[in-house]
């Protein structure tokens, strides 16, 4: 891997590597993303049957796992597939492998078994990232990226798979769908993948220095077959975030380019290009079509509202109602429909704006988790189109750069740069230092809403400015086309708008870990610190728009207004987020800072 310079005394140690003699890391060990906590009693996800996840000539599997305990009559089960053949990636003490190691087994169409296994032990509670590859012949064992264990088949073999059941994350398949076996795993488990290709040592590797990569380097998209994300909880779905999870459209005429294939109520009409509603409707108004979708599987529903004025809208496959939304913006969500039927946008009685580019798509090859409970991670997403996650970081091979999600391109961190990712990724600021982010149109808000979101370790100093910048949009701070987070006097909290903002009003501890949300909403400034609303002012609109790169520890052009300390999980979202929304966020990532 490219070592990366930068431009202080205090130099980058590259990802993965750590020379220090005390406390030395992997990257899975300091694992901050989302995972499931599986109890060892009953937890699993399941995902159905289907023939496109049941790789025959090869085959990648992986996952980020933390056991809590070893249990020392069962084969722990991290990824299992048929009872009766198929594969199986798994942890502890069993007839095929020895106590408190890993391995794979696969089923080949010749020979029976084929088994590998790490010949070092796996510590309990470290997360360690566990890849298998299967290329026809060699069975191979990664372990954090690095190769463990290879066994050889003897001849060029297929895979095959006894009985068309589910695969299994946290239990061992059972006979058939919907009946796992056992060997239920005691640990989390994260981000498990499986590829129809086996990768190579290198691609495994980046895979392990780059978590935030969905397919490595040279492996096209439609290799991976099924990623779940680990986004959800006990009762829910566990989408497959592979890139070609999404089914074909099923709404006719989304676009709205011609008034046909939907039935309107009251209030509605469809013009140039979109279905309006003009608020003579009394009562709640719905607009909908039939569409070809089925009960108790994952959809995604995606569409965009313009021209916003009053109301609220929602939305149901069939039933019940959900996604309630009042504002400008493009919104995805997903729903599990209990019955087949009528895709229906409701508006309610004051209800006046447009909509457009409806899309509705069932997301293939879903999980559905059986009492596996939310463990950390930033907690469910929050429906936006422009939003900026720093967090998301990779190599260019010679400097450390910020890809930020949503946006195609990032700039050069400059100056001492990430803290080893030891708080989640946390940037390590030295008061002459920042990071930014090209312009990007998708966040020229211009008089919109939108919300500015961090955490950060609390300190003040006065480097000749008052002003202590966290998140800048972009411009001179205190000018009319600029907005952003600062610290000022005493560790006060400051959410600025078009100057001035919204203030907490009282200090904070110097050095604790504080969360940060300052929103407008076309209306009003608000800042919540740790969860709670501490100040709103109202606010006449101004023009959120420039030309500036977005910034991360400093001003615009004020030379002075440096931040000094670290900073983590920035965030920009297009729309002011609710308060139970900002409450919701800073419970999910609370416990990875104080």
């Amino acid at each position: 891997m490219a070592t990366s310079t930068v431009n202080t005394n205090k130099p980058i140690i590259p990802r993965g590597v750590d020379d220090r003699p005390v406390d030395k890391y992997n990257r899975a060990s300091l694992f901050s993303g989302k995972a499931l906590s599986f109890d060892g009693v009953n937890d699993y996800i399941e995902v159905p049957y289907n023939a496109d996840t049941r790789p025959t000539n090869a085959i990648t599997l992986s996952a980020i796992v933390k056991l809590d305990d070893w249990n020392s009559s069962v084969f722990e089960r991290v990824i299992s597939c048929t009872e009766a053949g198929g594969w199986h990636i798994a942890n502890g003490e069993g007839s095929y492998i020895p106590a408190q190691n890993t391995g794979m087994l696969i089923r080949l169409s010749s020979s029976g078994y084929v088994a590998v296994y790490v010949s070092n032990d796996i510590l309990k509670n470290e997360y360690n990232y566990l890849t298998t590859t299967f290329d026809g012949r060699y069975l191979k064992m990664y372990v954090n990226g690095v190769l463990t264990a290879t066994t050889d088949s003897g001849t060029t073999q297929t895979i095959t798979y006894a009985v068309n059941n589910s695969i299994y994350i946290g239990a061992e398949a059972g006979g058939g769908s919907g009946t796992p076996s056992g060997n239920y795993i005691d640990g989390q488990i994260s981000s498990p993948k499986v590829f129809d290709v086996a990768l190579t040592a290198a691609q495994v590797a980046d895979l392990y220095n780059n978590p935030e990569k969905i397919v490595p380097t040279g492996v096209s998209d439609s290799a991976l077959k099924l990623w779940l994300p680990m986004q959800e909880g006990a009762g829910t779905m566990c989408a497959n975030g592979a890139p070609d999870a999404l089914g074909s459209e099923l709404v006719t005429n989304g676009d709205f380019d011609t008034d046909s294939n939907w039935t309107k109520g009251t209030g509605w009409s469809i013009s140039g290009g979109t279905a309006s509603c003009d608020g003579s409707q009394s009562d709640n108004s719905i607009l909908y079509q039939n569409i070809s979708h089925s009960a108790n599987k994952l959809y995604q529903i995606e569409f965009t509202i313009s021209g916003y004025v009053s109301g609220q809208i929602d939305f149901a496959l069939d039933t019940p109602f959900f996604g309630a939304t009042s504002s400008n913006g493009t919104f995805i969500f997903n729903a599990i429909p209990p019955s087949g039927g009528n895709f229906i946008i409701r508006a309610n009685s004051t209800f006046v704006g447009s909509i457009d580019n409806v899309s509705v798509k069932e997301v293939q090859n879903s999980g559905v988790i059986s009492g596996a409970t939310w463990t950390h991670g930033i907690g469910a997403p929050v429906a936006q189109t422009a939003v900026i996650d720093w967090n998301k970081h990779t190599l260019d091979g010679t400097n450390e750069v910020l890809i930020p999600q949503g946006l195609t391109s990032g700039r050069d961190l400059l100056g001492n740069l990430f803290e080893n990712v030891r708080k989640q990724g946390a940037l390590n600021l030295d008061g002459n230092s920042w990071a930014e982010v090209h312009d990007n149109a998708s966040l020229d808000f211009g008089t919109g809403s939108f919300t500015l979101e961090v955490w950060v370790k609390a300190k003040y100093i006065n480097q000749g400015s008052v002003f202590n910048m966290i998140i800048s949009l972009g411009d001179n701070i205190t000018s009319s086309n600029n907005a952003g987070l600062m610290l000022m006097n005493n560790n006060v909290p400051y959410f600025i708008y078009s100057n001035p903002g919204a203030s907490s009003g009282s200090a904070q501890t110097e050095g604790d870990w504080i969360h940060i949300v300052g929103t407008y909403d076309e209306t009003n400034t608000t800042i919540y610190v740790d969860g709670v609303q501490v100040d709103q002012d109202a606010r006449t609109a101004s023009d959120i728009t420039n030309g500036f790169a977005k910034l991360i520890g400093r001003d615009g052009t004020d030379p002075n207004r440096f931040y000094q300390d670290q900073i983590a999980q920035p965030r920009i979202y297009n729309r002011a987020l609710t308060a139970s929304e900002v409450l919701n966020n800073y419970n999910a990532t609370s416990s990875l800072y104080i």
